[in-house]
């Protein structure tokens, strides 16, 4: 019986000791995978603005509220006052940096397999080091594992060489149900 799975967990990281678990649903549950999910989200569809702000609030890019607010106000997408921003020379160094990335993994999402997608997300964007400096250090080795559970969870549909990004989505979906 797993009844008590999450309490024998939350024990273990607070005494420090370094575990593996079974639960994949936990895995789909903690904030790296639902800042991840909420990437490839927006790499299907740039338009979705919450999205977009769950990335740029996220460790993947660290914005600042102030940064939110600034693009929060204005008809077009955020996306677009993203770019707008950048090109105008308004933007913080967390908002040209997300500009800069977000752009080339837009191109990178429309040829590569989730797996390899992911993989790049990962090292160009410095996720390793940006999830680190986020977490408490009870809860980092944990926060790193996370990382590299759900890059290896991407190898699960069709061995990650040619699921689209939906098709991910609609896994991880199914996964946590």
């Amino acid at each position: 019986s797993r009844t008590h799975l999450l309490a024998y967990e939350r024990g273990l990281r607070a005494a420090g000791v370094p575990f593996v678990s079974s639960r994949t649903g936990g895995l789909l549950d903690t904030l790296e995978a639902s800042d991840l999910t909420a990437l490839l989200r927006w790499l299907t569809m740039p338009a979705d603005d919450l999205a977009l702000a769950h990335v740029l609030k996220s460790p993947i890019i660290g914005a600042s509220d102030d940064d939110l607010i600034a693009l929060a106000h204005g008809d077009d997408s955020w996306w677009l006052r993203l770019q707008q921003a950048v090109a105008a020379d308004r933007a913080t160094p967390p908002l040209r940096r997300a500009q800069a990335l977000l752009t080339d993994w837009l191109d990178a999402a429309r040829r590569l397999p989730v797996h390899d997608l992911l993989d790049r997300v990962l090292h160009e964007g410095d996720l390793v080091s940006r999830y680190a400096a986020a977490s408490p250090d009870e809860a980092r080795p944990q926060v790193l594992g996370n990382l590299d559970a759900f890059l290896a969870l991407s190898l699960e549909l069709d061995a990650g060489r040619y699921p689209s990004i939906a098709r991910f989505l609609e896994h991880l979906r199914r996964k946590q149900r």
